[in-house]
């Protein structure tokens, strides 16, 4: 797939890295100031399409063990890599993101699945350590809701990016840890909050436990808009449409469901006028054409009754996927592997396999 090739080609390196080990470079706009840094977010979705993208015609698995290793370089004593880390290897900001550490380790499983894991030092055992680090140290106790961090985030404070429910099914059978069967429901339950706050359906960048605004002191934290984090929900959404259908999945179907009316209405979001960025009444808060913006709404067509992601693809192809950055290419390859159908049956896999 091109949108493959431009990651690994363009923005997977081994500058700033030690033998071995490989690092995705964030190659422009970075708010930290920093020129070229690796953040873990893009470590956990360039090791998650190394995973999917092996084949007889070109094996990854060099590719994911140097990314891996590179991720294990930079892990704080929790076990949990740090977000942000600068080109020549030094640590740039403490912390955990831990939307990022959901993608590392699904990726984990899927090398599993791929390649194996011989000794209980490989992947395997990697990807249920990292399970259990992420339900013992970021699941709020009394509410069973994922917290955007390990000491930071709560009640006031949490992150629809990294609401994966479909991920959740399948480590409830994975791991096994049966906290995953709650955090999803709860987490059901706070997007049917959202949903009644939400005139068009779009899902905000930080919301509180009652899915409303945050009122943050820090203006990043108090973004109560449908931004560049919070367009990853509705391809969450259709991945867990996709894996367990629309009864399992009703909140999915639901969000995107209303986000799609609101595109198909007159005041909504079109291929020809979108921007990057929008209240959840649908008011434009950006200013740009963006890859992302329409990955997210292609794959809200795709994933909902009476609407067709015909549109939103021909627009998104019309960009040349050599032109992405870092996060265009990020987005443009999740959803494409997502309405594809080529997002591996996780779920079917560890059924057959009975993982226990």
């Amino acid at each position: 797939m091109e949108n493959w090739k431009v990651i690994r080609d363009k923005l997977i390196t081994d500058e700033g890295c030690e033998a071995g080990e490989l690092r995705i470079v964030v190659d422009s706009h970075d708010f930290g100031g920093s020129i070229r840094p690796t953040y873990s977010e893009g470590i956990g979705w360039a090791m998650l399409f190394a995973a999917i993208m092996d084949s007889n015609e070109e094996s990854t698995r060099v590719i994911f063990d140097g990314l891996n290793a590179y991720r294990k370089r930079c892990l704080m004593p929790s076990g949990f890599m740090h977000w942000r880390i600068l080109a020549d290897g030094k640590i740039g900001d403490e912390g955990v993101a831990v939307e990022a550490e959901e993608n590392i380790a699904m990726a984990l499983l899927l090398a599993h699945i791929q390649w194996g894991s011989p000794d209980d030092t490989t992947y395997l055992s990697e990807f249920r350590g990292l399970c259990r680090a992420l339900s013992e140290r970021c699941v709020l106790p009394d509410h069973n809701l994922l917290k955007p961090g390990d000491v930071w985030g709560g009640e006031g404070l949490l992150h629809p990016a990294n609401w994966k429910l479909a991920y959740w099914r399948v480590w409830e059978k994975a791991v096994p840890d049966p906290v995953w069967s709650k955090v999803r429901v709860s987490t059901v339950e706070l997007i049917q909050r959202v949903l009644k706050l939400s005139p068009t359906g779009l899902p905000p960048h930080w919301c509180q436990i009652d899915g409303s605004p945050t009122g943050a002191s820090e203006a990043y934290f108090a973004d109560y808009t449908f931004d560049y984090d919070a367009l990853q929900l509705p391809v969450h959404n259709a991945l867990h449409l996709a894996w367990y259908g629309p009864e399992k999945a009703a909140e999915a179907v639901a969000m995107n469901s209303k986000i799609a009316a609101w595109l198909a209405s007159s005041a909504g979001a079109k291929p020809s006028n979108m921007v990057d960025g929008y209240s959840l009444d649908g008011a434009p808060t950006g200013k740009y054409r963006a890859v992302a913006f329409l990955a997210s709404f292609m794959t809200v067509a795709a994933s909902s009754p009476n609407a067709s992601p015909e549109a939103w693809f021909e627009a998104m192809d019309k960009i040349p996927v050599q032109e992405d950055g870092y996060y265009a290419a990020l987005i443009r390859l999740y959803a494409l592997l997502v309405i594809s159908g080529n997002f591996p049956d996780l779920p079917q896999w560890v059924d057959e396999n009975m993982i226990e």
